[in-house]
């Protein structure tokens, strides 16, 4: 079993004092941090090939051996910086790292031959053929023991390194008359020291002082016959060690400012090719880092932390930062260099790095307490004129209005007072209802987690409770959306209570192709409907069981209540809720791919006749003659036919609505605007009589204006962002001394990021469960909020490799079976709901995910993750990292980047510039509203959706019907072609050469349509079917051009400096591996 080092502690802890800024929750996370780095970098009582992952430097030979593999194979460090300063000017290196030792067992025997006989000394022996006593391959050593044994062989075991320690002083003035100065640290060769002997024929055992560590000898207790020379021994090998130092100095074009450079290498020479890991090991230097101190001088940095980061940008601007970078820029390689926050003019450069995020407190807004009366509740409203309130009074909403909130603050448990940017945010489109202003795009910008939730839904209750149009809250994950409804039907139930209003009412719209959500829409009577976690009434938890009423299956609870006023995914389209919960796939899928049109086309302004049990029967053209309602049979009226188009329209994590998926959204939601408009015969030319209103939210964009603008078609003066970044700290406090996630990032060495990370899991696992001292420190600070632990893959293909890798680890080194489970991104939600339900009841005991866990998804205890490589963006890895540290635990994120990764090893030898570039950090995601190739690709579609709607009023689902309308009426033609136009183009956004480009683009493929079209004959042949099989419908928004990118790097500002920078010489790559790595922008087509 292997031991974790504790030699290396007290320089973890200079390091992290040096690296991390002083917080309430800094004793916590050094702890885990400290823990985790040092198990990567060093463990004891393993082999040598196994003992460390990370953060060492291997022979200059060996680099160049390994020149061309995607491992990396470090040989040195490297750094400089800027120092204002002048001859008087000192500077001081504190220079730290260790060397592996390990303990092998031998033998001294005595071979016999034909020709001659000899004593034969043996280092290294597997199969030991003295009979030794049975507890000889335990070593006390340093204070511990350790054990050579492994499978009934004897195995070498590292044991605790070697330290060792350089300070080297020298002035500005010496180094410009030597430069650069060269320095020899250390130069010694293996050292074998002999601490355990067994002589077999005396039977004497002998160990070495443990005070004086005088090496035993290789020679029998007593003179005997040549034949009864057997002697077992175990050997200490300390590895070599040859260090070299060297410092530079170049002058700046700036009076008294100078470039110092530090290299320090591993000169251990090494030559055997092809390379022993038994024999290049040993030469390794281990955790090497330098803490730099400067006197009578200044060092030039800029911000690094992500307080005085957040204080430099509020006070000089967004771009002040990048400017700071570029006035006094520093260079490391191999590892990071870091302001010390502890003393002033210090550096500390280390093979790691550590970032905090700091906690951004909302603002408390308007107490509950304003809830009480219409008076106090219109008094609170602040963004409202005189004039505004008067307009509330007039239409009687006042009472409304304040019902709505006050039904929010009871669902999702408001405590005393709502945060300012919520306050606001409501206030915004209260203003909005009062002067019937529509067809705008508000956004929400609040850091994740802060409660934009509770905005939307109030929001959209009041859009729809005051204007009668419905609204659709998207959301981006099938998981995610289960878990809003959930707070939905709490919300919604809220409401009845204060409004007594059987109309408000909720569903959820989301595919059936998952078993659960099959189930869900055909719940047995008397079972349980697991949709519903507790009752809206009592709170009584599983307690909704499955009962039949008014030709529906609704839920009633044990007290009582029944949940009439929830619709499950196949009800939502047949009874058309106020309020829907939706997945944008779905949306796109039903209204522009599905068959059965006259049923799937209601939900999205379809017409319908409503029967008095609420069914809303499809009227669809003038396919019908008689209606009669499906649910109940009632005979119901064609004259009273309707229409429900939805009205408001809200997409959370607009983060991830970019590229491709963005430009079809575009499109889509530009296509939704038209048939609301064309269903009701009003004219479509722009500006839209009618124009659906948005609300979105983010925390993690910087261009979120625009990108919207380009999604909605909206101009920059309809789109409203709350709070405005001018004024974000009126809404948000940053608290340096809470802490929400702290990120440290590790690159392996002569690894695999998928070995290293296996490994920290297993050993942190190791650390929380099996380590007594550690886990009790743990649990004296935090409890078991670390004891979840997670670890983020980006490709499914990692996280199946993973859970086989741990598996087989935890059954090598523990002898007991885990349970290892992998959640991806299209896992079914049976399977999501059964396994968060069994990491809820600490059944699993590590959880690997993907994406998934980035959009939304909260998971109650989830403070500690382990990262395979960076997520793909800076906008993922926040969001992402952002669902750790939830309630007052700071979250733990440790990345092991990929070295095979360009984009990874620029985030390492960049990491404050990147972790502290608080307005680069929320990237500009690149959108346009529309191009040729998007346009080319959902063509089928908006064609289709177009003609979903014209059958409305003449019927064309058919291959006959439409031939026939297209002969008889010449005009049809023209006006299909202006609406797919007017749905594909963008006259305000676009390009005139790409808006002429789809339109010649559109008309070709529209006259092929017409074309296939003619070929068919027969009543059978509905269009639905043709789009699918031959028309090359898109049935998802995700389209991609090419699945085989692996590796995909969309961040715009670090792609430019990718680009602009030289790879290092290693930073090349096998040709098998050239197919899976892009190294590209994003790339809207």
């Amino acid at each position: 079993m292997f031991v974790t080092n504790t030699n290396l502690e007290p320089w973890m802890d200079e390091i992290l004092d040096h690296i991390s800024p002083a917080s309430d929750d800094q004793e916590t996370l050094n702890l885990m941090s400290k823990r985790q780095i040092i198990d990567s970098s060093y463990v004891e009582n393993e082999s040598l090939g196994n003992a460390f992952d990370a953060n060492y430097l291997v022979p200059p030979q060996l680099y160049r051996l390994k020149l061309n593999q995607v491992w990396r194979f470090p040989p040195h460090i490297f750094y400089e910086f800027l120092v204002k300063g002048s001859s008087e000017t000192k500077i001081k290196l504190k220079i730290r790292y260790a060397v592996p030792r390990f303990i092998r067992y031998g033998e001294r025997r005595f071979v016999s031959g034909e020709k001659s006989s000899h004593v034969r000394i043996i280092h290294s022996v597997s199969n030991p053929k003295v009979n030794l006593p049975p507890t000889f391959g335990n070593v006390n050593l340093f204070g511990k023991t350790y054990g050579l044994n492994f499978d009934s062989e004897f195995k070498p075991k590292t044991v605790e390194p070697k330290l060792f320690e350089h300070d080297v002083e020298f002035s500005l003035n010496e180094l410009l008359q030597n430069n650069p100065k060269q320095i020899d640290l250390a130069n010694s060769t293996d050292s074998i020291s002999v601490i355990k002997k067994y002589d077999a024929n005396t039977d004497t055992l002998n160990e070495i002082n443990q005070t004086s560590m005088d090496a035993l000898d290789y020679e029998p207790t007593q003179k005997c016959d040549p034949d009864k020379t057997s002697i077992g021994f175990i050997e200490l090998i300390t590895g070599d060690t040859k260090t070299t130092l060297e410092i530079s100095i170049s002058k700046t074009n700036q009076n008294d400012v100078f470039k110092i450079g530090v290299e320090f290498l591993n000169a251990n020479s090494y030559s055997s090719s092809p390379p022993r890991t038994s024999e290049w090991t040993k030469r390794c230097i281990l955790m090497p880092f330098i803490i730099t101190k400067i006197s009578n001088g200044d060092l030039l940095l800029p911000p690094q932390q992500h307080f005085e980061s957040l204080q430099h940008v509020l006070k000089n601007g967004e771009d002040s930062l990048a400017e700071e970078f570029d006035k006094n820029p520093y260079s490391n390689t191999n590892g990071v260099l870091t302001a010390s926050v502890k003393e002033k003019n210090t550096l500390c450069f280390s093979t790691f790095g550590v970032f905090d995020t700091i906690r951004e407190i909302p603002v408390l807004g308007a107490s509950l307490d304003v809830l009480e009366s219409d008076e106090s509740f219109l008094d609170s409203l602040n963004q409202l004129s005189i004039n505004d309130k008067q307009i509330l009074q007039q239409k009687n909403l006042v009472g409304l209005i304040r019902n709505v909130i006050l039904a929010a603050s009871k669902s999702f448990n408001v405590d005393t007072s709502f945060f300012k940017f919520q306050w606001d945010s409501i206030q915004n489109r209260i203003k909005q209802i009062a002067n019937d202003e529509f067809g705008t795009t508000s956004i929400i910008k609040a850091p994740t987690g802060s409660g934009k939730t509770l905005v939307f839904m109030v929001n959209a209750a009041l859009h729809s409770i005051i204007t009668k149009q419905r609204s659709v809250l998207i959301f981006p994950t099938r998981i995610l959306n289960q878990d809003m409804f959930q707070r939905l039907t709490k919300f919604v139930y809220e409401i009845r209570q204060l409004l007594k209003s059987p109309d408000v009412t909720g569903g959820i719209y989301i595919g059936l192709f998952d078993p659960l959500f099959k189930a869900l829409a055909n719940p047995v009577v008397g079972k349980q409907m697991v949709q519903f976690d507790a009752c809206p009434s009592c709170g009584k938890r599983n307690s909704i069981l499955a009962k039949e009423s008014n030709h529906r299956i609704i839920g009633k609870c044990s007290c009582g209540h029944e949940i009439s006023y929830m619709f499950s995914p196949k009800e939502s389209g047949d009874y058309l809720p106020l309020i829907t919960i939706a997945t944008p796939d779905n949306m796109f899928y039903n209204s522009t791919a599905a068959r059965f049109e006259q049923y799937t086309m209601r939900f999205f302004g379809g017409h319908f006749v409503k029967c008095s049990c609420g069914y809303h029967a499809p009227a669809l053209g003038d396919k019908f003659t008689t209606l009669s309602c499906k649910a109940c049979g009632t005979s119901l009226d064609l004259k009273k036919k309707q229409s429900s188009p939805i009205g408001y329209l809200v997409f959370d994590e607009v983060h991830s609505l970019y590229g491709l998926t963005g430009i079809l959204l575009s499109i889509y939601i530009r296509s939704l605007n038209v048939i609301s408009n064309k269903i009701q015969k009003w004219d479509v030319r722009d500006p839209l009589p009618f124009q659906i209103t948005f609300e979105t939210g983010t925390a993690t964009i910087a261009n979120e204006s625009e990108l919207l603008c380009c999604i909605t078609r909206m101009k920059s003066d309809k789109i409203i962002t709350i709070p405005e970044n001018s004024s974000y700290s009126s809404y948000f406090e940053p608290k340096p001394r809470l802490i929400k996630y702290r990120t440290v990032v590790q690159l392996p060495v002569a690894r695999s990021s998928r070995t290293s990370m296996s490994n920290s899991m297993m050993k942190t696992y190791n650390a929380i469960y099996h380590d007594p001292n550690f886990s009790s420190k743990l649990t004296n600070k935090v409890g078991d909020a670390y004891n979840f632990l997670l670890g983020y893959v980006y490709r499914k293909s990692d996280g199946y490799t993973i859970r086989k890798s741990l598996q087989e680890l935890f059954g090598q080194i523990f002898n007991e079976n885990k349970s290892i489970e992998f959640l991806s991104g299209d896992a079914s939600t049976t399977q999501v709901s059964r396994l968060f339900q069994r990491a809820i009841n600490k059944e699993i005991d590590i959880l690997l995910a993907n994406l998934v866990i980035s959009l939304g998804l909260d998971i109650g205890n989830l403070n500690n993750m382990i990262m395979m490589g960076m997520p793909k963006s800076m906008t993922e890895f926040s969001q992402t990292a952002g669902r750790t540290g939830r309630k007052n635990t700071p979250g733990h994120v440790n990345i092991h980047l990929l070295p095979s990764v360009p984009r990874d090893v620029f985030v390492y030898e960049n990491f404050h510039r990147i972790f502290s570039d608080v307005s680069g950090y929320y990237e500009r995601k690149p959108i346009q509203s529309t191009n040729a190739y998007a346009s080319k690709l959902i063509f089928p579609n908006i064609l289709k959706f177009l003609i979903n709607i014209i059958s409305y009023y003449q019927y064309l689902l058919t291959a006959p019907s439409i031939n026939r309308a297209l002969i008889t009426q010449p005009k049809l033609k023209q006006r299909l072609l202006y609406d797919l136009l007017i749905c594909l183009r963008d006259d305000v956004f676009a390009p005139n050469s790409v808006n002429l480009q789809i339109a010649n683009q559109a008309k070709t493929e529209y006259n092929e349509f017409v074309s296939e079209w003619r070929k068919l004959s027969g009543p059978g042949h509905y269009l639905s079917e043709w789009f699918l099989s031959h028309g090359n419908s898109l049935t998802t928004l995700r389209a991609n051009k090419n699945k085989e990118i692996k590796v995909h790097v969309d961040d715009d500002r670090l792609l430019s400096l990718i680009q602009s920078q030289y790879l290092p010489p290693w930073m090349t790559f096998p040709e098998e591996e050239l197919d899976e790595i892009s190294i590209t922008g994003d790339n809207d087509e």
